[in-house]
């Protein structure tokens, strides 16, 4: 949904010199960009929790 919404504001951004389908690609690929790093970040913190939470020391 972010990526589609990103990809239209790139639409029209460059809508004027003629390069929507790069400015879609571009700001698509920044969308999906920001999901992974956001995915991965939420990966790596609940797993260090859970290794905090079974050794028996206060969660991070």
């Amino acid at each position: 949904m972010i990526t589609f919404a990103l990809g239209g504001f790139g639409v029209s951004v460059l809508a004027d010199s003629g390069n929507i389908a790069i400015g879609s690609i571009l700001l698509a690929g920044l969308g999906l960009l920001i999901m992974t790093f956001t995915f991965i970040w939420h990966l790596y913190r609940i797993i260090r929790g859970w290794i905090a939470l079974t050794d028996g020391r206060p969660v991070p």
